[in-house]
């Protein structure tokens, strides 16, 4: 129990720490998961945090805009079916992963976190790059993955390269 409490501070930090220095794409909030289901019903104040941590005041999405993206660091889940019957399918790997308003994986080419074509030349580059954050005791880490995000989507939506 002790262990999952120094976990889940030290993946705040460090998720906090990476997006703070490193993403610039747009502006971006803060959300405790457990508050999954109002960020699903597009409930935002009191739910979000700025950059400073404080909680949100005004919403900073208009009513009825479903453009906003989600950011979660953590293996990917998707429901599928098959022969009529539902699954999930997934990866072993955590990575970030965008989703749009009803967290669901944005389609390719947008910048969603996945693999595109197996192990390419940029997921090496985010893969090896420093663990930010690693439990001594569980399968739970960070990798710094704000800046790859930022970049992806300057790339995508801006054309900048």
């Amino acid at each position: 129990m002790e262990q999952s409490k120094k976990d889940a501070v030290g993946m705040q930090k460090a998720i906090i720490k990476d997006f703070a220095s490193n993403f610039t794409y747009c502006n971006f909030y803060y959300y405790y998961d457990t508050m999954q289901q109002a960020i699903t019903a597009q409930h935002f104040v009191g739910v979000l945090y700025d950059k400073n941590l404080q909680p949100v005041t005004q919403t900073p999405v208009q009513e009825g805009d479903t453009s906003y993206q989600i950011a979660y660091f953590g293996r990917y889940l998707q429901a599928s079916v098959q022969n009529d019957e539902a699954y999930n399918t997934g990866s072993n790997i955590q990575r970030m992963n965008i989703v749009n308003y009803q967290l669901k994986r944005l389609p390719d080419p947008l910048p969603n976190g996945s693999i595109r074509t197996g192990i390419t030349e940029v997921w090496r580059k985010v893969f090896n790059r420093d663990i930010t954050y690693k439990s001594k005791l569980f399968d739970v880490y960070y990798i710094r993955s704000a800046e790859n995000i930022s970049t992806e989507m300057n790339k995508y939506y801006r054309g900048i390269k």
